[in-house]
């Protein structure tokens, strides 16, 4: 293999594979990055066979060829080298492979795998197409991936739902304490409907990787995996396997206590409130009182407390509950909205809160018990 490429190019296409990078999985080839030149273009993957990365760029190709280079490590000269084009030579020999990298009148050498070792993955036949708006996508993801917990031993709470009906897409992420749930819009080209649970990482890292893209990317949605694709990048990650909570039936059908109020000085009061709320086991707890279109926000500790009130328009019942303040203060931080409305059935029912202006995301969040 024998190619040659700019810098620049290759430092913002490797900024994007090596966040598939694995660093703890026993085959050592998975801590590198896939190298495959043909026909003017350079593809780059990295997998830790949960999500698996691919970018192509354009590239002057002398010879195709495959490799396997030490991820971080070429990653990190890259990154060091001097700008404008760069060679790259690959020779495999006695099992293992050999890159000289010229820039100037001087050279660095990498040693790695050859290319054929590195795990491929088979396309499953017939799958569903979609393409969705980066924007919305985007958007959607930062309203509700905050409520999943990445480290949950079960699967189904390391993920989102996406629920596809139509050119309908719902999507949902709990913890079984808080539930996020965001409705938005897709071109779904088969019109089939479809359940699915994405890893949360994933779904992070194609936001991150689409968030300044103006075009559709695609979806290709199959038994066992889901696709994403631009121009230029891929991401594939597993499907969870697993039954979603239902998540509709703990969604109350109405209240007792409705409040509107002002999104901004609620959460500056928690930001507050949280400096003295933090208990032995680390959570972070703060208590409302509702009476008489009066919020009072309290909270108390050996190191000092917060007694707060907020002018708020109230309808029905009062109402004295208790929350984890840091699970309602990210919540506060995902919207955008100015004004919310927010819903309780009593101290021990959930509370619901919504954008005034957006009837298409809600936020739930169980109560402490006091």
């Amino acid at each position: 293999m024998h190619f040659s490429a700019v810098k620049e190019n290759l430092t913002d296409a490797l900024q994007i594979v090596q966040r598939a990078l694995s660093a703890k999985n026993t085959m050592a080839v998975l801590s590198g990055i896939h190298l495959v030149c043909a026909d003017g273009q350079l593809t780059m993957t990295a997998s830790d066979l949960e999500v698996r990365l691919e970018v192509t760029l354009p590239v002057e190709v002398i010879e195709p060829g495959e490799t396997i280079v030490q991820g971080r490590g070429f990653t990190d000269l890259v990154r060091r080298l001097p700008a404008g084009r760069i060679v790259f030579k690959n020779t495999s020999q006695d099992g293992s492979d050999h890159m000289t990298i010229s820039y100037g009148d001087n050279t660095a050498d990498l040693y790695g795998w050859p290319g054929r070792e590195y795990p491929g993955f088979a396309p499953e036949k017939d799958p569903a197409e979609l393409t969705m708006a980066a924007k919305d996508f985007c958007e959607a993801i930062s309203h509700t991936a905050f409520t999943v917990n990445a480290d949950e031993v079960r699967p189904v709470f390391t993920g989102l739902l996406f629920q596809i009906r139509g050119h309908e897409l719902t999507i949902v992420g709990t913890d079984s304490f808080r539930l996020a749930k965001k409705i938005t819009v897709l071109n779904n080209k088969s019109g089939d409907n479809f359940d699915l649970i994405i890893p949360v990482r994933a779904l992070n890292e194609w936001a991150r990787i689409v968030a300044a893209e103006e075009d559709p990317f695609e979806m290709e949605i199959s038994d066992r995996q889901v696709l994403f694709k631009t121009a230029n990048v891929r991401l594939l990650a597993q499907r969870i396997r697993g039954d979603f909570p239902p998540f509709d039936k703990v969604i109350p059908s109405g209240w007792q206590t409705y409040v509107k109020l002002e999104r901004k000085p609620l959460l500056e009061a928690l930001d507050r409130a949280s400096l003295f709320s933090r208990e032995k086991d680390g959570t972070l707890v703060v208590t409302f009182h509702i009476e008489n279109n009066l919020l009072h926000i309290a909270t108390a500790s050996e190191f000092g407390k917060v007694d707060e009130n907020l002018p708020v328009y109230q309808e029905g019942e009062t109402v004295d509950i208790s929350f984890n303040a840091r699970y309602l203060s990210e919540a506060l931080k995902a919207m955008e909205d100015s004004h919310l409305d927010l819903t309780f059935n009593g101290s021990m029912g959930p509370c619901v809160v919504k954008p005034q202006a957006a009837d298409k995301y809600l936020y739930l969040l169980l109560p402490l018990r006091r």
